[in-house]
Parts: structure tokens; C-alpha cells; sequence
């Protein structure tokens, strides 16, 4: 009997045990967030598998990483860049600027930062289905090409996309009206929406750390909308938004005055080194950037698989018809936010900025891609016929995004090689630390790479012994100099680099030489850079 009661008494808890975990489970796979953090960590995944952590630095990304990381030359930071990324990146360049290092922490930030920027509209929206709504949302910006490519990146431009995002959410948040959202308890309600407040400006705040231009940008399109809207015209929104922007402004508006010479004089540079904003087509630039290249600028090429350009012509209808379809179920006001804040951050590089770069409208993407996903799970809604051909577009295009993205990563990774093999044929002609390496087709990474400081300069002939430690490097041949020889270079992507040295360097034997090892040592020159031929 003891027996047979031990096994009765066994048997309801291991039921019990067994009833738990469907019960675990559901409540996890059924949180409204859960399909947002399946698209999160895909993200994530999909950094690491199609782009990798081993890509080596790029021009900006060095520019960056000198500000907070020992090891690397000291980057002259110009005007228009903010330090917003540096923090970012500083936990872990501080103590190593390896790039597979460096580029696991981006990613992880990165993946994170999708989840975080639209968790606040799984609270915005209420409407039927919004889970799967922002999830696509999610899904749609991720599978990008250019998203997948910098996530892993030091560059401020995803970050910025996020912030918009998360921030033009809690505006709406912010703006709601408690009563209007059946809370009996107003005072109650009205103290929990100072939660909001803090994140619209912290929103802001972050944006305007990381891009300084973007944030007025974002600021002037949800300020524009408090009024344009009765029922948000909340009185604590509008400090909300110009508390986040002059916090965020502040650390680049004291450098301004410390480093460069005044506000006024800042501003005015950073427009310099960005080819003066002016009204232009930039709208054709950013088209031909489209699928590369990373930086168009000048922009005078052709566009890069123009068999891939549709979804970029039919985004603003699709998120205009998202809207149309939100007024329908009486959600207008949210995406309808959503498209105008995404408008208001693109129209600077589509009508003032007079060249292009794909990550430049990452905010713009960001948010756009919120009605867009509304009009695409509706229409998968409406019939079965409707759902297969949404899914099979969708599955189209990011597999297209998936070849453009492959074709990038193995152009940056050939570019890059370029970079070392140049650097590297320096070394081996004797040129050492201190030295600088300047030219039209010189970059920061190579003089990085063969352990000397980036400088502009043209050559003229050698009459010091303090010139002796230079390179001169182009892409043309070009007319001899009295005291420098050239050697020509053709590197494994097929491209031909002219190296011109001086004469007692280049003609010395590279082991007597004794180069340094790769990378920064010793004492170099500051480096500088020449921002007219290579954008931000």
C-alpha cells in the first residue's frame, strides 16, 4: 500500500512538472514582445554569419576609435562629427581595437538596440495584430542591406535610426491622453506619463550625441506635429523635446568653443566640409548610392544593379498607403507620425546634401518601415492569395538585400586588402615611424597600416633630411619630382597604386631599415584627413 500510495503520489508531480513547462513556455513565445526578440536576435545572427567581426577598420570608423583607444594614432576629429559613437564604443576600444573584437561588441549593441527602439510601439499600438505589425517593422529595416552592414560598424547612423524611433514613440506616449485611454485613475495615469517625457528626451538626447544635424531634424518634424494635432498638444511635451536636443547639443556645442573657434564657426565649417548645404537634387545621389557605393561622392557614376532599385521607388507609396490603411481602423495618427518624422530626417540628404550615402537615410527607413508593415500584414489579412504574395515579396526582398550585402562585404574586404598590401610594400621600401603617408589616393587605414601618420601634402622637391620620411601615394601616374622615385603596385582586386618615396628611403634595404610592426608605434605626426573627398 505504502508502495502503491509513493507511486500516486508520485505521479501528479512529475504531471505537475511537465504541465509547468508548456505553461513557461506559452507565456514566453506569447508575450507580445516575443516575435520582436526572435527578429532582434536574427538580426544578430545574421551580422555574424554574412558579414563576420573580421572586416578591418574603415576611414570614419578609425577616425572614431583614435578619440577613445591607446592604441591607435590620434585622428584629427573635424567639425561635423560628434562623440556620441566614441562613448559607445569606449567600454571595449579602450582596451583593444582588434576588429573582431571591437565589431562583437557593435553587433551586440546593435542587435539590442533594434529590440529597445521598438519595444515603446508594441505600447503606442493597440490595435489587432500590432505585435506582428512591429515585428515586420523590425524585420523589414534589418533585412537591409546597409542595416546589416553597419551593424557591426562604428558609425553613428543606425544608433540615430533607433533613437528617432524609440523617441517619435514615446512622443506618442507622451501625448496620450489618459482619459482617452479609459484610465479611471487620471492622477495616477498622469504621473506614469512622466515616464514618456524622460524618454522622448532621452530620444532626442542620444540622436543628438551622435548626429547633431539629424536630431534638429527629428526635433523639427515632432514639434511641428505637437501643434498640428489638438489632442497632443500636451504642455510638457515641448520642453521634453528642446530639453533632449540642448542636453544632446551641449558636449558638441562646448567643444565648439574650446576646439573650434566659436558656435558660428563651427557650424559653418562642418557645412564646409559637407560641400555646403544648399538646395540640390540630392534625392538622384542617394538613388545612385543605393546598392553601393558606400560613399558616392562626386556622385557621377551609374546605379549599381538597377534590377534591385524597386522597393526603393515604391517605399513612399507603400507607406503612404500604409497610413490610408490605419486611418481606416482609426490608428492614423501613430503611423502617420511615423512617415512624417521618417520624411522630415530624409528631406536634408534628399534636397541639401550634394552627395550620397545609404546609411544616411537609415532613420528614415527606420521609421517609414512602421507603415509599411502595417499595409503589408493587412493585405496578408484580407485573403490567402493576399498572404503568399506579401510573403513571397518579402522574401524576395531580403534576398536581394542578401546578395547586395554579399557583394559590399567582398568589395570592403578587397579594398581593405588593397589598403595592406600598399602599406605593406612601404614598409618593405624602409619607410619607418615618424613618418607620414599622404597623396589623392592615400588613406588613414593605410598610413595606419604601415605605422605612420596621415597627412595631406604634394610633393616637391626633397631638400631636408626631416622630408625623407614620407610617402606619396596615387592612383595615376604622375610627373617626376626631383628626390622621389616611383614603384607601381598592382594589388589582387586589379587596381594599380603609384608609390612615390624618396630617393635614399626608397633605394635602402628594408631589413636594415628596420620598419616598425604594424600598426601605430612611436611617435607620428597628428593624423589629418581630407574631407572633401571622403564625407561622413
Amino acid at each position: 500500500m505504502a508502495g502503491s500510495r509513493k507511486g500516486e503520489a508520485g505521479r501528479p508531480r512529475v504531471g505537475r512538472l511537465w504541465s509547468r513547462r508548456p505553461l513557461w513556455t506559452s507565456r514566453v513565445l506569447g508575450h507580445p514582445a516575443a516575435p520582436l526578440a526572435f527578429v532582434a536576435a536574427l538580426y544578430g545572427l545574421a551580422q555574424l554569419a554574412f558579414v563576420g567581426n573580421g572586416l578591418r577598420w574603415g576611414w570614419d570608423e578609425m577616425v572614431y576609435l583614435s578619440q577613445v583607444s591607446p592604441s591607435l594614432p590620434d585622428a584629427a576629429f573635424t567639425a561635423p562629427r560628434a562623440r556620441g559613437i566614441t562613448w559607445l564604443v569606449a567600454p571595449v576600444a579602450f582596451f583593444s581595437a582588434s576588429p573582431s573584437v571591437v565589431r562583437l561588441w557593435m553587433t551586440l549593441l546593435s542587435s539590442t538596440g533594434l529590440f529597445v527602439a521598438y519595444l515603446p510601439w508594441l505600447r503606442v499600438l493597440a490595435h489587432r495584430g500590432h505585435p506582428a505589425v512591429v515585428a515586420l517593422a523590425a524585420l523589414l529595416f534589418a533585412g537591409l542591406w546597409v542595416v546589416q552592414y553597419y551593424g557591426g560598424a562604428v558609425m553613428p547612423n543606425l544608433y540615430v535610426a533607433y533613437a528617432s524611433v524609440a523617441a517619435t514613440a514615446f512622443f506618442l506616449l507622451a501625448v496620450r491622453d489618459p482619459r482617452a485611454a479609459g484610465d479611471p485613475d487620471v492622477a495616477a495615469s498622469s504621473r506614469t506619463a512622466q515616464g514618456p517625457l524622460l524618454g522622448l528626451a532621452a530620444g532626442v538626447a542620444v540622436a543628438a550625441l551622435l548626429r547633431p544635424g539629424d536630431a534638429v531634424w527629428l526635433v523639427l518634424a515632432l514639434g511641428l506635429a505637437w501643434p498640428a494635432v489638438r489632442a497632443w498638444r500636451r504642455a510638457a511635451v515641448l520642453p521634453a523635446l528642446v530639453g533632449g536636443l540642448a542636453l544632446g547639443l551641449a558636449p558638441w556645442i562646448v567643444e565648439a568653443y574650446t576646439r573650434y573657434g566659436g558656435l558660428l564657426h563651427r557650424v559653418h565649417e562642418a557645412s564646409r566640409i559637407q560641400g555646403t548645404l544648399r538646395p540640390t537634387w540630392g534625392v538622384l545621389h542617394e538613388f545612385t548610392a543605393l546598392n553601393g557605393p558606400l560613399l558616392c561622392r562626386p556622385c557621377d557614376i551609374p546605379v549599381k544593379y538597377p534590377y534591385l532599385v524597386l522597393w526603393w521607388l515604391v517605399l513612399p507609396f507603400a507607406a503612404a498607403g500604409g497610413v490610408l490603411v490605419a486611418r481606416r481602423i482609426g490608428v492614423a495618427g501613430p503611423y502617420g507620425l511615423a512617415c512624417a518624422a521618417g520624411a522630415g530626417l530624409a528631406a536634408q540628404y534628399l534636397f541639401l546634401v550634394g552627395y550620397g550615402a545609404p546609411r544616411f537615410l537609415l532613420p528614415a527607413y527606420a521609421l517609414l518601415a512602421l507603415p509599411v508593415a502595417l499595409l503589408l500584414v493587412r493585405l496578408a489579412w484580407s485573403r490567402r492569395s493576399a498572404a503568399v504574395v506579401v510573403g513571397t515579396a518579402v522574401a524576395g526582398q531580403l534576398v536581394t538585400q542578401h546578395l547586395i550585402l554579399d557583394r559590399r562585404v567582398e568589395r570592403s574586404h578587397a579594398y581593405r586588402a588593397g589598403e595592406r598590401a600598399v602599406a605593406e610594400t612601404l614598409r618593405r621600401s624602409g619607410l619607418s615611424a615618424p613618418c607620414v603617408v599622404g597623396g589623392p589616393a592615400a588613406t588613414l587605414p593605410m598610413a595606419y597600416e604601415a605605422g605612420c601618420g596621415f597627412r595631406t601634402f604634394r610633393r616637391k622637391a626633397l631638400t631636408r633630411p626631416d622630408e625623407r620620411m614620407a610617402a606619396y601615394v596615387t592612383r595615376v601616374p604622375e610627373a617626376a619630382v626631383a628626390g622621389w622615385v616611383s614603384r607601381s603596385l598592382r594589388t589582387a582586386d586589379g587596381r594599380m597604386w603609384y608609390l612615390w618615396l624618396p630617393a635614399v628611403r626608397a633605394g635602402e634595404n628594408a631589413e636594415t631599415a628596420r620598419p616598425k610592426p604594424r600598426g601605430f608605434a612611436g611617435s607620428v605626426p597628428r593624423v589629418g584627413f581630407e574631407p572633401t573627398l571622403y564625407g561622413f
